[in-house]
């Protein structure tokens, strides 16, 4: 026998919660869970209380913009296939709906409406399955995991990581025809001087510089025109093809980007500005890993360790780890580098020598380093980086399998 399906709906407008219960009234296999708050004033409550819910509904108020971040955070928790449904007011500009999809929202539905409409609506969001579920199964879409990639210093190699590391984390295999396990999209947001676009001998494009002009909130089809696919598979944003102030961007463009190109792609990685910007704790707050590059001198440490707090303070629970770029690793630790992980209060477990020669063979010739220099030391380092991360995506997927038989 089936259950009935639940709708958990907020709102403090009690003429739309009206409609909608002589809506469900006709209906007798749902059932309406109301609260008479918008959920952007429910300070993260309504997380919560919507997990109850197999389909959410919520009225997005007179500034919808307030309600983007609740939506995401919500998204983020209950998963991608359960439905967000958003009221809103029928004059609602393009770019306010184009930031509730991009946020998490699975339909906007203009209100007032026909009652008819309505129903009509709520009947196709709650639509039992047609197919039984199978008895080992994800329980829900996991999103990409996003690994940002920035720097204690100039000169240190982030964007030869992230290039790398992306174009590794596709996990290549096959002696003949390549074939990638994962999907993986790698942004430039260094919007001023990146040059991802020149390590990979691609054209970069005007996508991000279009954006930031034109004052839009990117979709999942805008991104996916915006990528360029590079030969061995990486889909990559460049930087833009014209100079462009590094806080041309909004938070909400940012976030919009990594929350779109996270729910498509296994592996988000992200090559950030030595500079710092108002868009970034957008970034940082989405970051599942971030792989922060230092030397072991005095003044890079103390610089790292500025870096280290600063991005801690925006997002507490951010994971940080240091790579050590030109050195490699020592048979034993010397005095400065138990100091160095001491003042961090991060061991040191990634290091990547220098190793001047694979890297002007892959630049010039335009190929990742494994393919222009894969026996290099600097090419085995990032491999070890790249299998590490792999590891945890299959551990967190096979976590992932429940069994749903009785």
């Amino acid at each position: 026998m089936s259950t009935n399906r639940r709708l958990v709906m907020f709102s403090d407008d009690a003429a739309l919660t009206a409609t909608l219960r002589d809506c469900i009234r006709q209906k007798r296999a749902l059932d309406l869970d109301v609260h008479e708050r918008l959920m952007s004033q429910m300070n993260g409550s309504a997380v919560p209380l919507a997990e109850a819910g197999d389909v959410i509904l919520f009225k997005a108020g007179r500034n919808p913009e307030s309600e983007i971040g609740a939506v995401r955070a919500l998204r983020r928790t209950v998963g991608a296939k359960r439905a967000i449904l958003a009221f809103a007011d029928e004059d609602l500009s393009l770019a306010a709906i184009r930031g509730l999809t991009a946020a998490g929202v699975s339909e906007v539905i203009p209100y007032p409406a026909p009652l008819a409409e309505l129903s009509e609506r709520i009947d196709h969001w709650t639509r039992e399955p047609e197919y039984p579920v199978p008895a080992l199964r994800r329980p829900e879409t996991r999103l990409g995991r996003v690994i940002s990639v920035a720097q204690a210093r100039g000169g240190l190699g982030a964007t030869t990581l992230a290039v790398n590391l992306a174009h590794r984390l596709m996990d290549p295999h096959g002696l003949i025809s390549k074939k990638r396990n994962y999907r993986v999209a790698l942004v430039d947001f260094d919007l001023q001087f990146g040059a991802v676009a020149s390590f990979l001998d691609i054209e970069p494009t005007s996508a991000l510089y279009r954006l930031a002009a034109g004052d839009v909130v990117p979709d999942a089809t805008y991104l996916d025109q915006a990528l360029v696919e590079h030969g061995s598979g990486l889909h990559v944003l460049t930087a833009p093809d014209t100079l462009c102030p590094l806080d041309a961007l909004d938070p909400e463009q940012a976030a919009a980007i990594i929350d779109n190109l996270r729910a498509e792609f296994d592996f988000v990685v992200v090559d950030l500005p030595r500079g710092l910007a108002g868009w970034m704790p957008a970034v940082i707050d989405r970051t599942d890993r971030m792989l922060l590059l230092s030397d072991t001198t005095v003044p890079c440490i103390r610089q790292a360790r500025r870096l280290v707090q600063l991005f801690t303070e925006e997002a507490l629970n951010l994971d940080i780890e240091i790579v050590v770029s030109r050195e490699t690793r020592p048979l034993i630790a010397k005095r400065h580098h138990t100091e160095a992980e001491r003042v961090l209060e991060r061991p040191f477990r990634h290091w990547l020598p220098l190793d001047a020669k694979a890297c002007r063979t892959a630049a010039d010739s335009g190929k990742p380093l494994a393919a222009a220099a894969g026996r290099s030391s600097l090419s085995r380092g990032i491999d070890g980086i790249a299998r590490g991360l792999i590891k945890e995506i299959k551990a967190r997927d096979t976590a992932g399998l429940v069994d749903t038989s009785r």
